[in-house]
């Protein structure tokens, strides 16, 4: 036997969607690795399941489908019955709910394997003695309740024979008597489609579903028909089909893969008596419409133009490779190639212009027009793009000015209601916005540029930034033979004291006239921190190696004190003092120690943070500061509040941009607000002592301030950058 099986599907949505679905997928093969596996189908009815049922029957089958094609073999037969065999011990649960009518199988050329469960209905109709005759291939239901398909029927069918299988519900209307006569009496696809049609006029709430198949040669396709893979069987008689079974006894769950071809819907069936309702077959007059006659011109005309699109590529292909070829010996000189090909081209050039001498005076016309046309018409389209480009750039540019415009309007009317964080968002997305704007011409770039002046003006508005003009104190000379490396400032009454831990001196600044005087304290270790006491009557220096400092203010000088740790490996990095005690914070042991005054320093002191909050470390903390209560500043720009030892929530609100490595925190019972230093963004940020912002300040003469001293007092503020001391007023 010799032929191939063209299969068409046939599907009727119900109108009801609540109680069954049926699942119908066809998978022909498309490559030369799934010819001779053929086509695989499925066909599935499912009444009164849950919808994870048909999840799972939809990925069984698309389980079956992927490894039928994937896995490679010599037998298809035998490949189809294992995938079954291994499906069937998975899929037992899947019959658990509602009836379940399926069955799957592939068609190889005319030989056919199926499996099935339940009472789907499956013919076969085949010639005799000039007639058609029909078998019944499933000729009792297969209700086994722990496998789904637990039998393999297999079989051939010949030349001209019809394969059909469909949904149970399709053979409540249709006898088969009278499937065979609309299927015979037409081609696959009149015959599924006379069907689909007949079965939608019933507007029934049950959905109807269904596979034609035919074996054909290849000169029964229409001319203009794609030929699909076929293969060439050798099969047994069209009886083999329902004598021949191979016991799976295992349960698959079929599934519906989502192929082009695939189909999925869900409808309810109710029971119906065939008497109920009386169905006409009409017979099939439909002749070729003229749309597919006109299809068909039309694809020999782009077949033509593709032909010959192909054609002039190739020579345009042979002649840049030609012209590569020339250019390479006109380079290279190779093999001495060059004058021969100067000589060639020039003789070449010669007889085209001799030709064209020659020709008529109407050929030539026709030439120079049909080369001005040409170009024409080609300088035509790339004016045409470039003006609708240029258009389309202008519209877009045009949107996206008036976008930033209506956002940044937005933002100002958010701010003028105090909704700051509102206001914040909107700016902030203008601003990204606005730099995304073209910078072509000078006029793109002025628009850009005003829009992000007038974004950052109301932007400084919204963060509350002010900026200001600081005075210079003094500044610290430097030298080749003494540099000057000051990065800290302490203050004590009206001076201020400017150093560094990689100094050996001390600059001493008077706040009111006065020039900058030097102290040396090379004998001391170097200074890490220093605070002021309440009585301002010294400065406490602390220095590293567990050393102490204290200044007297007499003559400026610095004098080293005792002080211990109550660990040995303590790592102090900031002091604060409050009631005479010290409070030395160590990030690296996640403690802050309390200390004591003695008559020559500190005491041994004791641990005093008692418990943190769950998760909260001192690691990256890198200042402290005391009003009664204890802050403590990290390098990511966190606070952490401690009261009596126990810390406690804490947390900045209406901060914009956010903290990023602030380096000092300065507070006291006398003073109202937090201050921050941080080098990074070039401010200082006030916030209340509940987390919230006040106010930012900054000042374009800075550059990376490191130091700082505020008297809230007196309103004043003093910054030391890269050794200017500057101050202002808040």
């Amino acid at each position: 036997m010799s032929g191939f099986p063209q299969i068409q599907e046939f599907f009727v949505e119900g109108r009801n969607r609540k109680t069954s679905h049926v699942l119908l997928h066809i998978s022909e093969p498309s490559t030369a690795t799934e010819i001779p596996k053929g086509s695989l189908f499925a066909l599935i009815e499912i009444t009164g399941g849950t919808t994870e049922q048909i999840e799972e029957l939809q990925q069984c089958i698309d389980d079956i489908e992927s490894r039928y094609y994937s896995e490679d073999t010599d037998n298809p037969e035998i490949l189809f019955e294992h995938i079954l065999e291994q499906m069937n011990r998975k899929s037992h649960h899947m019959l658990s709910d509602g009836t379940v009518d399926a069955v799957v199988g592939v068609m190889i050329g005319g030989t056919i394997l199926l499996s099935y469960h339940g009472a789907p209905i499956a013919y076969v109709f085949y010639q005799h003695k000039q007639e058609y005759k029909h078998l019944s291939i499933i000729n009792e239901a297969d209700d086994t309740p722990t496998q789904l398909f637990s039998s393999v029927l297999s079989g051939s069918i010949h030349m001209h024979d019809y394969f059909f299988v469909g949904t149970p519900s399709v053979g409540r209307y249709f006898s088969e008597d009278r499937i065979q006569k609309i299927i015979t009496a037409r081609d696959v696809m009149s015959g599924s489609t006379h069907l689909q049609r007949v079965l939608a006029n019933l507007r029934s709430d049950i959905s109807f579903g269904g596979i034609v198949s035919k074996i054909i040669s290849v000169h029964d396709l229409p001319k203009t028909g794609k030929i699909p893979p076929h293969l060439k069987q050798k099969g047994d008689s069209i009886n083999e089909l329902v004598e021949t079974q191979d016991n799976t006894a295992e349960t698959l769950n079929p599934s519906l893969l989502q192929s082009a071809k695939s189909l999925f819907s869900f409808h309810p069936q109710q029971p119906i008596s065939p008497t109920n309702t009386q169905l006409s077959v009409e017979p099939d007059t439909t002749t070729v419409p003229f749309i597919v006659s006109l299809l068909r011109g039309i694809g020999t005309v782009l077949l033509t133009a593709s032909s010959m699109l192909l054609a002039l590529l190739e020579r345009i292909l042979v002649g840049i490779k030609e012209l590569i070829v020339i250019v390479w010996f006109l380079i290279t000189n190779q093999k001495n190639r060059r004058t021969e090909i100067i000589h060639t081209l020039t003789r070449s050039i010669e007889g085209k212009k001799r030709s064209f001498v020659h020709l008529p005076l109407i050929s030539k016309v026709l030439l120079i027009g049909t080369i001005l046309a040409i170009t024409i018409f080609i300088s035509s389209i790339v004016i045409y793009s470039a003006n609708k480009k240029q258009v389309a750039q202008k519209q877009a540019y045009t949107l996206s000015i008036r976008d930033i415009q209506s956002t940044y309007e937005k933002a100002q009317a958010q701010f003028t209601y105090n909704d700051r964080s509102g206001a914040l968002n909107l700016l902030t997305t203008a601003q990204t916005k606005a730099k995304e704007l073209p910078t072509d011409t000078d006029e793109q770039r002025q628009t850009r540029q005003s829009f992000l002046n007038s974004i950052a003006i109301l932007l400084d508005q919204v963060r509350n930034i002010t900026i200001v003009s600081p005075t210079v104190l003094a500044t610290i000379a430097s030298t080749a033979e003494k540099p000057a490396t000051p990065t800290r400032l302490a203050r004590i009454q009206n001076t201020l004291i400017a150093y560094g831990t990689n100094d050996s001196t001390h600059y001493v600044l008077p706040i009111v006239g006065g020039s900058v005087d030097t102290r040396n304290h090379s004998s001391l270790p170097p200074l890490l921190r220093a605070n002021t006491p309440k009585e301002n009557d010294t400065i406490v220096f602390l220095g590293d190696a567990q050393s102490i400092g204290t200044l007297d203010p007499t003559n400026q000088t610095i004098s080293q004190k005792t002080i211990v740790y109550p660990t040995t490996d303590a790592a102090p990095n900031d002091i604060a003092l409050y009631n005479r005690r010290a409070y030395i914070l160590d990030a690296k042991n996640n403690q802050i120690y309390k200390h004591n005054p003695t008559a020559t320093g500190y005491d041994k002191g004791t641990p005093w943070i008692q418990s943190q909050r769950e998760g909260s470390t001192l690691a990256d903390a890198v200042s402290i500061a005391i009003d009664g209560d204890v802050y403590i500043l990290t390098a990511s720009g966190e606070i952490k509040k401690f009261v009596a030892g126990v810390e406690e929530a804490f947390s900045i609100t209406g901060l914009d941009p956010a903290l990023s490595n602030p380096t000092e925190l300065f507070t006291y019972t006398d003073v109202n607000y937090l201050y921050i230093l941080e080098p990074t963004n070039k401010r200082i940020v006030v916030l209340d002592k509940t987390g919230k912002l006040v106010k930012q300040y900054t000042a374009a003469e800075w550059k990376n301030p490191t130091g700082m001293s505020v008297d809230e007092k007196n309103k004043t503020v003093y910054i030391l950058d890269s050794n200017v001391v500057y101050s202002f007023s808040l």
